[in-house]
């Protein structure tokens, strides 16, 4: 029986197995136009910076907005000495120590900036019980009331997306509307 031989190093196994670079670049059938993708690269980058520039645009808007309505839930119900309660377990913590927990994930872009869907929440109950769901719901359900709870369901699920300028006028509104020390 023959041994097989690789056509690329020479080696005693067939060329689909073999690690070494070949000797002689490998021609494809077709002829490839260098000119053309060289154009194509410098258009697909310029066009990649600036879609990148307006993604992080946006990303910073929706950062300043998360921070700005975490603080404003979290120091929305504070005593005279800066502690509010944990709307799930109850404890009194300082408003620094405190979450900013959310019924309906903020992944929902509909509510993740609606005060119906957040609560200060102790890092306990917001982290490691996952917003401990049940006793949120059963308190949510009675706060607002079974009408608008349906209404705060069927807004999260909505499949509508907000536009960067929308953003930036949400930002402004809340600033003007909310004075935070």
């Amino acid at each position: 029986m023959k041994e097989p031989k690789c056509k690329i190093c020479g080696g005693k196994h067939y060329k689909f197995q073999c690690w070494q670079n070949p000797r002689k670049p490998i021609q494809s059938k077709k002829p490839l136009k260098p000119l053309k993708i060289a154009v194509e690269s410098k258009i697909e980058s310029n066009t990649t910076k600036l879609s990148s520039s307006k993604k992080n645009e946006r990303k910073s808007l929706v950062n300043k907005l998360d921070r700005l309505c975490s603080e404003i839930v979290r120091q929305k119900g504070c005593n005279s000495a800066g502690e509010n309660w944990c709307y799930t377990c109850g404890v009194k913590k300082p408003w620094k120590e405190l979450d900013c927990g959310h019924f309906h994930s903020r992944r929902f872009i509909n509510t993740r900036w609606d005060f119906d869907n957040m609560k200060p929440q102790c890092v306990f109950c917001n982290r490691n019980l996952g917003g401990n769901l049940q006793i949120y719901e059963k308190k949510l359900r009675r706060e607002l009331g079974e009408d608008k709870f349906n209404q705060l369901l069927l807004k999260s699920r909505a499949n509508t997306k907000i536009s960067t300028v929308e953003l930036a006028e949400k930002l402004e509104n809340l600033k003007k509307n909310y004075k935070i020390p």
